[in-house]
């Protein structure tokens, strides 16, 4: 584990935003019940205490859907990347005027990964 991973996880506390939505990032439920808690079960029996923690649900679906989001495009472009090293990597070998450790340091990719890719292209 890193120190400084270590150091900000001492400094979360279970309502930071961050860690709230990973500890309840497949279970709703729990979310709904810290908000029982937090807000007190009479406050959930009012109109306005429902509004409010119907606002409150809303928001951390459009929240968690934008997180979402941001996942997915941060995936797409690792997976863009990777692409673009594999076809580099590929047109390299082709040339055949580098030598495999020439192509991965070129290209970003591991020695064995650029043998395995030569491997497949024979």
């Amino acid at each position: 584990m890193k120190p400084e991973y270590l150091a900000l996880i001492e400094n979360f506390r279970l309502m930071d935003d961050t860690f709230m939505s990973k500890c309840f990032e497949h279970a709703p439920e729990c979310i709904e019940l810290i908000l029982r808690i937090i807000l007190g079960s009479q406050f959930k029996n009012s109109e306005e205490g429902r509004r409010v923690m119907c606002k409150a649900m809303e928001e951390l679906g459009a929240r968690r859907e934008a997180l979402g989001e941001a996942r997915g495009k941060r995936e797409g472009k690792r997976e863009g990347k990777r692409e673009t090293m594999l076809s580099t990597a590929k047109r390299l070998l082709a040339n055949g005027k580098l030598v495999l450790k020439e192509i991965a340091e070129c290209t970003g990719l591991s020695l064995a990964q650029v043998k395995k890719l030569q491997a497949e292209m024979a």
